[in-house]
């Protein structure tokens, strides 16, 4: 018998008051993760596109957003993402697009919790899987299309299973999904696996083909047809798929292709969280034991989309939430098949997790409302609305608008992301690396080791260098031996360098007055000094209970301020950022402590820079560097 159509009120909301408490925390803290100004460079390129289509009246084919690679095809998935984004932003600005992104975030758990609904699973249950998920998938809450491939997989699993479980056919819905999906992301690739393998579970388990799944299958495999390119955009996966190869130059060179179970993740916890490392290495373990115990009762669409979801997140940290997804639903439906949450223990049980759960959601929250939960891991993340200026070339964007510098610019990747949409003229690189292409990308790369930068200088003559220095710091370096370049615009982010016979109005600036501009004293007193290395460090213990009540602060900005002046040999200019940087930052800034130490240990301030190396090792202790320096300041303080 076929059952009504999905009751918001009967098929939505749990029954009992308790519940429906968890549930809403549980949306309430999905939204609080993703209510964080934007940092992710990528939405530079994509307000870009947006703003090309509405400007064109049409879509891309050739690149124009660069003067190097200008001959190579554009396919542009991404592009009913990016109009909607450029209108949101019209509308509303980056205020807008932070409301937006947490609206979507909460509907996307919202429809996650529906889909676990459908299997009868307990609510203390289910909220337990989707704070697991939100707890992996959280470091990937991005302005980017990456949320729509969410939606749309969840809303074809949820529309699936209702059909295989006799309750309703809605199978229209996925030909829609597919067309919908294919003109904002290249992963709708996952969405027809998945239909394929839910046609071949059934057609199997009937031991006939079940045709009316097929022909859907079919008409959404036409769906993915209907967009500006065409074949070319239907086939576009294919061309994404070598970012999975072992031996290509964009899986070793992005954080984000990374594979979660390398040394490279396991041994950079500022880049991969071990909370959600951890997290995910504990899900998998878990439901491969699951599986193997309930071998005879897994169909067999749920082996190979567990099976080829957990490989794709093997090959690439960004997969993680996606597999998280299936990997919940799917251990929470064999569980519950199992009758575990019928049992005594999880009876007894369900009132003193209930509790607990509610209680680490409130607290979390807290965290997240005070910086506290990003700022422990050293994470660029912050809570709040609109624009986070640390993150994007703005105030070089804007230095070159105000002094009309027009000129052909050479930039680092993450740079060209904004000065395409800000300045709207073709840069050198971006970050839309199908259209950069693995050659080009490698002779970008090259320019970060010894004289390479030079190498693109002369082959391509800019004018104009600009670059996001905290990501290029080789390019710096390796600028201060080319006197022909000189350093005109500096702040929290980037760098504005002219070429000596571009401007001549525009004259060198020096680092120790933009501090000053900063209302800060480059000097910093002897007094100063011992005053801050008698101060007692704030317990760990008591810092991490401040991040409940009290706002935290890690002012990136005075960090990387510093560490470019320090790279500049500019020891006074960089020992005032650093030391108003450790007193904003408290507990969380203890890695200064060794930047300062190397710049008291070049100027020969022994007892200055082992008071900093000390300071270090009481948080990290195994450092041999940090330690080596140590013995040796010691050693010669013997001799002395």
């Amino acid at each position: 018998m076929i059952k009504p159509a999905f009751s918001l009120t009967k098929s939505f909301w749990p029954a009992s008051l308790s519940s429906r408490i968890l549930l809403v925390a549980i949306l309430f803290l999905a939204a609080l993760f993703s209510f964080r100004p934007i940092t992710d460079s990528d939405i530079g390129f994509h307000l870009h596109g947006g703003k090309w289509i509405f400007e064109h009246h049409r879509f891309p084919d050739k690149d124009s957003y660069t003067y190097t690679v200008n001959t190579h095809d554009y396919v542009d998935l991404h592009w009913l993402f990016q109009i909607f984004v450029y209108g949101v932003y019209l509308m509303a600005g980056f205020n807008g697009l932070t409301i937006l992104q947490t609206l979507v975030h909460a509907g996307l758990f919202a429809l996650i919790w529906y889909w676990l609904s459908q299997e009868k699973i307990p609510t203390v249950a289910a909220i337990s899987g989707l704070f697991l998920i939100l707890q992996i998938t959280e470091v990937r809450f991005n302005y980017r299309p990456e949320i729509i491939t969410w939606l749309c997989l969840i809303f074809l699993f949820t529309e699936l299973n209702r059909y295989i479980s006799g309750s309703a056919n809605r199978l229209w819905t996925l030909p829609l999904t597919m067309m919908v999906w294919v003109n904002v992301q290249g992963l709708f690739v996952l969405g027809l696996f998945v239909m394929g393998s839910y046609f071949l579970s059934e057609s199997f388990r009937k031991r006939s083909v079940d045709r009316v799944l097929l022909k859907y299958v079919l008409l959404s495999c036409g769906a993915v047809l209907i967009n500006p390119y065409f074949i070319r955009g239907a086939l576009f996966p294919i061309e994404l798929s070598t970012r999975l190869q072992s031996d290509n130059i964009f899986k070793h060179s992005i954080s984000e292709f990374i594979s979660p179970w390398s040394s490279v993740a396991m041994h950079n916890p500022s880049m991969y969280q071990p909370a959600v490392l951890w997290s995910y290495y504990g899900l998998s373990i878990i439901l491969a034991v699951i599986l193997i115990i309930r071998f005879r009762k897994i169909r067999l669409h749920e082996w190979a989309i567990a099976s080829a979801f957990f490989y794709l997140s093997y090959l690439q940290f960004r997969n993680i939430p996606v597999f998280s997804f299936y990997a919940v639903w799917l251990g929470l439906k064999v569980v519950n098949d199992w009758n575990i949450f019928k049992s005594a223990i999880w009876m007894k049980a369900q009132a003193a997790i209930s509790i607990t759960l509610g209680a680490v959601m409130l607290l979390t929250g807290l965290r997240i409302a005070s910086n506290a939960y990003y700022i422990s891991d050293q994470r660029s993340t912050r809570f709040g609305l609109g624009l986070d200026r640390h993150y994007h070339a703005d105030g070089a964007s804007e230095f070159l608008i105000e002094h009309g510098i027009t000129g052909r610019i050479l930039n680092n990747l993450s740079a060209g992301n904004w000065l395409g949409w800000k300045l709207n003229q073709p840069v050198f690189i971006d970050g839309r690396l199908e259209v950069m292409k693995e050659q080009f990308f490698s002779e970008y790369q090259r320019s970060f080791q010894q004289v390479g930068l030079n190498s693109l200088i002369q082959k391509y003559k800019p004018e104009v260098i600009v670059f996001d220095y905290p990501s290029a710091m080789s390019w710096h370096e390796q600028l201060r031996s080319l006197p022909e370049w000189r350093l005109v615009y500096w702040d929290e982010r980037s760098v504005v360098y002219l070429h000596s016979a571009q401007r001549g109005d525009i004259g060198s600036i020096r680092l120790t007055e933009v501090v000053q501009s900063m209302n800060l004293d480059t000097i910093v007193s002897e007094e100063e000094i011992i005053g801050f290395f008698l101060e007692d460090e704030e317990s760990r213990w008591m810092s991490w209970m401040n991040g409940f009540w009290s706002k935290q602060e890690f002012p990136i900005d005075l960090l990387h301020m510093g560490i470019f002046a320090h790279a500049s040999n500019q020891f006074n200019a960089a020992e005032r950022l650093y030391f108003e940087f450790a007193k904003k930052a408290g507990q969380s800034g203890w890695p200064i402590y060794y930047n300062l130490g190397v710049i008291y240990y070049r100027q020969k301030k022994w007892n200055h820079a082992l008071s900093c190396f000390e300071r270090f090792l009481k948080h990290n202790p195994d450092d041999r560097k940090t330690q080596n320096l140590v013995m040796e300041i010691r050693k010669n303080s013997k001799k002395k």
